[in-house]
């Protein structure tokens, strides 16, 4: 099977999926309270009470969890956190330049039509994925490369995050076919950045990819803090649904527990009575039987489920992004807010500063590229209760159960990056690079004395 029909399988699976679970639901709900509650406890046995009081019950759980798989469906499909493409996206085809107009071609030179094989160099252990690209002076600002068009000796590459098998992949350049969305990023004090200090680039949806983001290859698609593509709720889980995910499992694991436990004593009861017309035991009914099988299944997905999504939330990861959380370094522009005259700039580039400290110029906004630790998450809050609130959408923690409110994606942050930064990893990032105000400067140093 290619990947064109493995993508197709998993969009036909997502698409029919939720009929199927609902279809389980009512199953499952025609068991309990026909069978179960209404001919053996309020027929039988005469245990009215019991039987309202379990019906009750299974209503209010069944009302949450359906209503929260409902809204998570309907937010996977209407509002799944795309990404606008640019002006040359165009997907599977968007490595093929022979359908686009003059303008939109990108440069072609000698320089430019390197492949990805020949420019990347396999990162050491701890390294990020960027590669060594040619790379723009440091004095090129971000005015001079829209309206100095397609360059010749100078035209960077920007190799994407995980890296295409289709070669000869070039930077944008020229002013018709450069994506728009760069100014999402100098607009941000911080941003994630490659090692020539412009953002990740999507060649699939010609995009500067925002921090945390990720191409999801069944969607073909860019996606706001792209968790994962789950068939089960028929799409794919980002920063716009995984609140509603969230209620999703757990409710799940909660109304399958209580199928569990329901039917399971009932049946138990059942099995021990003794039937006057037949002069046996009751034989066990084969409904009830089947309920309980797959509630017990579904309990150990759910618990798995809801298991990993609890652990990813308070360590504010994604599931992609906890693949590599271990050894993972991230390269983050931070911006100088007074930086050097532009030639000390590029003669201390040349002599004194580190690569992880170069800096670079959008517009009249200077950066600085620095590194973190390995295995070390920027956005990583001190307590469990913040970085909880930060994966549900914001607002106050206990605002993961409502069915809105989510924050619009990348805004969480502010006007300092797409979300929020751990300061402690900032102040300690801006201290290495010398660009500290006075403030931070006093926090830093209360940050060293206290860790000794």
């Amino acid at each position: 099977m290619g990947a064109r029909s493995a993508r197709l399988a998993n969009l036909w699976t997502a698409r029919l999926m939720p009929f199927v679970l609902l279809g389980a639901f009512g199953f499952a709900s025609w068991v309990l309270i026909h069978r179960v509650c209404t001919m053996y406890l309020i027929r039988k046995t005469k245990e009215t009470s019991l039987a309202i009081a379990l019906i009750t019950i299974y209503a209010i759980i069944l009302l949450l969890l359906v209503s929260s798989y409902i809204r998570v469906a309907v937010t996977v499909t209407f509002n799944p956190g795309y990404i606008p493409r640019g002006p040359a996206g165009f997907g599977d085809d968007a490595n093929n330049t022979d359908t686009l107009n003059e303008s939109e071609k990108p440069a072609t030179s000698s320089s430019t039509s390197r492949t990805f094989s020949q420019d990347l160099q396999h990162p050491q252990p701890g390294e990020t994925t960027a590669v060594n690209l040619p790379r723009l002076p440091s004095t090129t600002s971000l005015t001079d490369v829209l309206r100095s068009g397609p360059r010749a000796e100078h035209a960077p590459y920007l190799h994407h995050s995980n890296p295409p098998r289709t070669p000869n992949v070039p930077r944008p350049s020229g002013p018709d076919p450069f994506p728009s969305n760069l100014s999402l990023f100098t607009s941000k004090s911080i941003f994630v950045c490659e090692s020539d200090g412009y953002p990740r680039w999507c060649s699939q949806c010609n995009i500067w990819k925002p921090d945390r983001a990720h191409h999801c290859s069944e969607m073909n698609r860019c996606i706001w803090r792209m968790d994962h593509f789950c068939p089960w709720v028929g799409g794919v889980v980002g920063e716009t649904s995984l609140r509603y995910f969230y209620q999703v499992v757990v409710y799940a694991l909660i109304y399958c527990l209580y199928l569990l436990i329901v039917c399971g004593i009932v049946l138990s009861r059942r099995g021990t009575e003794y039937d006057s017309e037949t002069g046996a035991t009751s034989s066990p009914d084969s409904t009830w039987i089947s309920v309980l099988v797959l509630s017990a299944f579904f309990a150990l997905f759910s618990f798995g489920m809801t298991y990993s999504t609890t652990q990813l939330i308070y360590r504010n990861l994604s599931t992609i992004d906890a693949i590599s959380a271990g050894s993972k370094v991230y390269q983050l522009a931070i911006r100088d807010p007074n930086p050097p005259a532009r030639n000390i700039v590029q003669e201390s580039m040349q002599t004194q500063l580190p690569e992880t400290h170069r800096r670079v110029w959008f517009g009249d906004r200077c950066y600085v590229i620095c590194k973190t630790m390995p295995g070390e998450n920027p956005w990583r809050q001190p307590t469990i209760i913040e970085n909880f609130r930060d994966a549900m959408g914001g607002g106050n923690w206990w605002n993961w159960v409502g069915l809105w409110g989510v924050a619009p994606p990348g805004t969480l942050g502010g006007l300092e990056g797409f979300y929020v930064w751990n300061q402690q990893v900032v102040r300690r990032l801006k201290r290495d690079a010398g660009i500290l105000g006075k403030e931070e400067m006093r926090g830093a140093e209360f940050e060293v004395r206290r860790h000794g």
